[in-house]
């Protein structure tokens, strides 16, 4: 990805997923098998935080997913990650609705704007998707 902003730093990014919140510590030497094993994960650096210190003429479109928690910690929590990431917009949503997220083609997101409007939205993923190209990308 960074690789590819040095190309055109002024690019439009959007990060839907983290690509991974943690990786496994490297052991040294030989794993003998046939015994128990036991793996520490470490969190890893986070690519959304690099960006826009990198490539500040960027527009950057970042992802929050959470489960479990109220409206008020979700938008609470995006609106932090949002600030922290210097992102330009931020789209949250529950993902432990069943009748939302991973499971479902419907999903219910808030748009988070870095002048902090947002806007609730609900419908199919693809007409989500097409109003965050088409509309909001484009307030941006």
């Amino acid at each position: 990805c960074l690789e590819l902003l040095h190309t055109n730093p002024s690019s439009f990014v959007i990060l839907s997923a983290a690509m991974a919140d943690f990786t496994l510590d490297k052991k040294s030497g030989k794993i003998k098998s046939g015994d128990n094993l036991e793996l520490t994960l470490k969190p890893t650096a986070k690519l959304s935080s690099q960006i826009k210190k990198e490539f500040p003429n960027c527009k950057l479109i970042l992802y929050k997913a959470e489960a479990d928690i109220s409206k008020d910690d979700l938008i609470n929590r995006a609106t932090t990650k949002l600030a922290n990431d210097n992102a330009d917009l931020i789209i949250a949503n529950d993902i432990a609705d069943p009748s939302y997220g991973f499971s479902s083609n419907e999903n219910h997101i808030i748009v988070i704007a870095k002048d902090g409007k947002t806007m609730e939205l609900s419908d199919s993923k693809s007409n989500l998707a097409r109003k965050i190209i088409s509309d909001l990308i484009m307030e941006i």
